[in-house]
């Protein structure tokens, strides 16, 4: 049984930058997070809907605070499409160099990822969690403090 219930987006709405000061968020990001709640409790966005991965990030994107890589990771973690791609992510990026051997900028990952449609976000996490084993990796072979 859950202990505590995450709030209503009214509540966070209402909850003002005041109620939201002391969670540890930049101003911006309170904002925006007050911002998205409003769209939601308004229903200007419906999370509810079933919309196309365009439709979704576009629809996100109008929203202050959210640009292309914050609307590509809620495509993919709230509304499951499994084509969305962030492909400004800087630990995708390192994966793949990691991968490769190679250096690799967003415009470049946005190509490569191109072959990996419709599952483009399955390939995002696993290209997470090499990267995350390769750090471990890494980290293993210095010696402790």
């Amino acid at each position: 049984l859950p202990t505590h219930l995450f709030p209503s987006a009214a509540a966070l709405a209402d909850a003002g930058a005041r109620g939201l000061a002391g969670l540890g968020f930049t101003q911006r990001r309170i904002d925006t997070i007050i911002g998205v709640a409003q769209a939601v409790s308004s229903g200007d966005l419906d999370l509810e809907a079933a919309h196309s991965l365009d439709d979704t990030v576009a629809q996100l994107c109008q929203l202050e605070g959210i640009g292309p890589w914050s609307a590509h990771l809620i495509a993919m973690r709230v509304f499951s499409h499994d084509d969305a791609f962030p492909a400004s992510d800087l630990g995708l990026r390192r994966a793949v160099e990691h991968l490769t051997g190679q250096p690799c900028n967003p415009r470049e990952l946005q190509a490569r990822a191109e072959s990996w449609r419709p599952y483009r976000s399955w390939a995002a996490q696993h290209l997470w969690n090499a990267a995350a084993g390769s750090h471990r990796r890494l980290r293993s072979n210095y010696p402790p403090d």
